[in-house]
């Protein structure tokens, strides 16, 4: 439901009547669970190296277009967590990544593991 509705922590709490730290608890414990057995289920398309359609076709060579990108999260409960994850720049909670794009084809070839929203890009 929180996936498919795009439902807060909150509204799950409300609607089945729990608090909202066991939502949390559950969802932290379940979306890994998933996402580790439903792997492979993903098809990743093939991508190919060369001019295409594509803005980047004066740039022949090109491999990838790497940048990092910011998501805002709810707020953690845990004060020290609140803490590392608020982004002075977003002036909110964020976790960072570091993604990689084929110029071609427009897919994600690499999506690092999150960083907490204060740690600095070059970090």
């Amino acid at each position: 439901m929180r996936i498919r509705l795009n439902l807060t922590q909150e509204d799950l709490s409300v609607c089945f009547d729990i608090e909202q730290s066991t939502v949390s608890r559950i969802l932290n414990q379940w979306i890994p669970f998933l996402a580790y057995h439903l792997k492979a289920l993903i098809k990743w398309p093939e991508t190919t190296i060369g001019p295409t359609k594509s803005p980047y076709n004066h740039l022949p060579n090109s491999v990838a277009i790497i940048d990092g990108t910011e998501i805002f999260i709810e707020r953690p409960s845990n004060l020290d967590t609140q803490k590392s994850s608020y982004s002075d720049y977003k002036s909110h909670t964020t976790v960072k990544y570091l993604v990689s794009i084929d110029p071609f084809t427009g897919v994600f070839n690499y999506v690092s593991k999150g960083f907490s929203g204060n740690s600095s890009d070059r970090f």
